[in-house]
C-alpha cells in the first residue's frame, strides 16, 4: 500500500496598521471598531476565517465595537485559520487610545454696556486662548456660536456679541496631530459701565527728596459727580492697594511723579468697571547758586551777590531780622548769617526755597614772627601770623603750601610771604639762614667751586678763618668775600677735611669742618 505527505500553506496575513481612537469620558478607553481590518483579512474566502483576541486571551465577539481592556494602549491578538487544511497563521496590532486635549474652564466675561441695549462693544478676548490651552501645545482652538457655525479664530478683540446681554460661545480645543478635542462654553454677559472723568494733575512743593503732601479732597467729586451706586478703589503703579477715599494730605511714595490708578466698580457687578489713572507731580523748588561762605576783605566796603532774576520774589535777611533787600541782589556790609528765601510761580502753585550762608570778613594777613634754625641738620622756618582768613604760606614767593612750616631749608636769604588765599592781602618779611656747605669741588665745573658761609651777606662783621686738620691757618673769609678756592699761597691743596670758626659779629660764633673734594 502507500500514502501521502500533504504540505498545505499557512494563510496569508498582511501587516495591521495600529489603530488609534480618541480617549471616551473615562481616561485611557475608547471604542474601536474591528469589522474592517477583518474584512482586509479575509476579503471573500469562505475557506477563512478570523478570530480577534484581547491582550488577556479572551475572544472578541463583537467587533463593531471593541473596548481597550488595557488602559491606553493594548496588544490585540489575530489568528486567521483555513476552516479546510486547519493550518492557520497569527499576528498582532495595537489599540492606541490618544487623550483628549484638556478645555479649561473659562471665566465668564463681563462686557460693558454704555447705552444699555444689551450689546456691548468691549469684550476682552485676548486670554482666552492662553486660558483655555493652560500650558499645553500644538493644539488649535476653534470658536462655535449656539447654531454652529463657525467663527473667526482667534475671536475678534474686543468682540462685540450678537445675542442680547447674554451669548454662549463654545470654544473648542483640538489635538492637531490626533484630532481628539474638548469643549468648554465661553460666558458673555453685558453690565452698566460706570462713566468717570480724568481727574486733573495734582502739584505741590518738594519737601525733601521728591516727596510732598498733596491735597486729594476734589478727586472724588472730579471722578464721579454727582453719580450714585459706584465703588473706587485706587492703587500705586506696583498694583498696591491704597485707602478709599485717598486721604485729604496724602504723601507720594514714589519721588517726583507717581501715578495714582483709579478704578470705579458698579456696586451691584463688580466685573464692569471703569479705570482711569490721575499725576502726582512734585514741583522742584526753586535753586539757589549760593555758595556757604564769602569773604571780604576788611578794606572793601560791602560784598554785591545776585540770584536768579526770573524768579517771582526774593527776600534777603541778616541773622538780627532785618530785611537787607527784596530784589534778586543784594550788597552785604556785615560779618554773619545771611538768609535767601526765594518764590517761584510753578504748574498753578507758590514754591519757596531758603538757603542761609555766611559772610566772613577777613583781617589782612600780617607776619608777627619768623622762628628760624640754622646751622644744623634740621633747619626750619616757621612763619607766625595773625589774622583769621584762610592763609598759605611762600618761601621763594611763588612755591606756595598750606603748612607755615618749611623743613629742611638750605642756608641763604629768604623772602618769607604770608597771603589769603581769597586774595585778601599778603606781608613779606625777609630772613636769613646761616648754614654752611659740608663738602666742595673747586674744579671750576660752575659748580660748589667755592667753600663760604651760606646767609654770611647779612653779617657785614663776620669773620671766617680756615684751618688744615694741624691747626694751620689757610684763609681768612669776610661776608663781601665769594669763598675759600682751596688754595693757600697760590698751592691747590689735597682733598682732605678742614676746620673753620666763624664769628658773625653780633655775639655769636660756631665752627665745624666739611671736606674738599678733587
Amino acid at each position: 500500500t502507500s500514502f501521502d505527505l500533504i504540505v498545505n500553506p499557512l494563510p496569508t496575513i498582511n501587516t495591521i496598521q495600529d489603530m488609534v481612537n480618541c480617549s471616551n469620558d473615562v481616561g485611557g478607553y475608547a471604542t474601536f471598531n474591528l469589522t474592517q481590518q477583518k474584512n482586509d483579512l479575509i476579503g471573500g474566502n469562505t475557506n477563512l476565517e478570523a478570530f480577534f483576541t484581547h491582550e488577556n486571551g479572551n475572544q472578541i465577539t463583537n467587533l463593531d465595537a471593541v473596548t481597550n481592556k488595557v488602559v491606553n494602549e493594548e496588544t490585540i491578538g489575530v489568528k486567521v485559520l483555513n476552516l479546510v487544511t486547519n493550518c492557520y497563521n497569527e499576528t498582532t496590532f495595537k489599540l492606541i487610545v490618544s487623550p483628549n486635549p484638556i478645555a479649561y474652564h473659562l471665566d465668564d466675561l463681563i462686557g460693558c454696556d454704555d447705552n444699555n441695549d444689551g450689546i456691548s462693544e468691549y469684550f476682552d478676548t485676548a486670554k482666552i486662548e492662553t486660558s483655555v490651552l493652560g500650558n499645553q501645545t500644538n493644539m488649535e482652538v476653534t470658536y462655535f456660536k449656539n447654531d454652529g457655525n463657525q467663527l473667526p479664530s482667534p475671536l475678534l478683540n474686543p468682540y462685540t456679541n450678537t445675542t442680547v446681554h447674554q451669548e454662549i460661545i463654545t470654544v473648542r480645543v483640538t489635538n492637531s496631530a490626533t484630532g481628539c478635542f474638548a469643549e468648554t462654553p465661553l460666558v458673555l454677559n453685558t453690565s452698566a459701565k460706570p462713566q468717570i472723568m480724568q481727574p486733573t494733575t495734582l502739584y505741590a512743593c518738594n519737601e525733601g527728596n521728591g516727596l510732598a503732601y498733596f491735597d486729594t479732597s476734589t478727586i472724588e467729586n472730579q471722578l464721579i459727580g454727582n453719580q450714585s451706586g459706584l465703588q473706587i478703589f485706587y492703587s500705586d503703579e506696583n498694583g498696591t492697594e491704597l485707602p478709599s477715599p485717598l486721604p485729604t494730605n496724602y504723601q507720594n511714595s514714589i519721588a517726583w511723579s507717581q501715578t495714582i490708578k483709579v478704578k470705579v466698580e458698579n456696586e451691584l457687578n463688580a466685573l464692569c468697571f471703569s479705570e482711569t489713572s490721575f499725576e502726582l507731580v512734585v514741583n522742584e523748588l526753586p535753586p539757589i547758586n549760593l555758595e556757604r561762605e564769602y569773604f571780604l576783605c576788611d578794606l572793601e566796603p560791602s560784598l554785591y551777590i545776585a540770584e536768579n532774576s526770573n524768579y517771582d520774589a526774593w527776600k534777603w535777611t541778616f541773622e538780627d531780622g532785618s530785611v537787607i533787600s527784596n530784589s534778586f541782589e543784594a550788597y552785604l556790609l556785615n560779618a554773619g548769617t545771611y538768609t535767601l528765601q526765594v518764590t517761584e510761580l510753578k504748574n498753578g502753585i507758590s514754591c519757596e526755597n531758603f538757603f542761609s550762608f555766611n559772610l566772613i570778613r577777613s583781617v589782612l594777613p600780617t607776619i608777627t614772627e619768623v622762628k628760624i634754625k640754622d646751622i644744623s641738620d634740621d633747619n626750619y622756618i616757621e612763619i607766625i601770623t595773625s589774622g583769621d582768613g584762610d592763609f598759605e604760606y611762600a618761601i621763594d614767593g611763588f612755591n606756595f603750601q598750606d603748612d607755615n612750616i618749611f623743613y629742611n631749608v638750605e642756608g641763604g636769604v629768604y623772602t618769607v610771604q604770608v597771603r589769603d588765599k581769597k586774595g585778601c592781602g599778603f606781608d613779606t618779611e625777609e630772613v636769613v639762614l646761616v648754614d654752611y656747605p659740608k663738602f666742595f669741588t673747586p674744579n671750576n665745573d660752575g659748580y660748589n667751586d667755592y667753600w663760604q658761609i651760606k646767609g654770611i651777606s647779612k653779617y657785614p662783621k663776620a669773620q671766617i678763618v680756615i684751618f688744615d686738620r694741624f691747626g694751620k691757618l689757610l684763609q681768612e673769609l669776610s661776608s663781601n668775600d665769594i669763598g675759600w678756592k682751596g688754595i693757600y699761597n697760590g698751592r691747590i691743596l689735597p682733598a682732605a677735611d678742614y676746620w673753620f670758626t666763624v664769628n658773625l659779629g653780633d655775639s655769636r660764633t660756631f665752627k665745624g669742618h666739611f671736606t674738599l673734594k678733587r
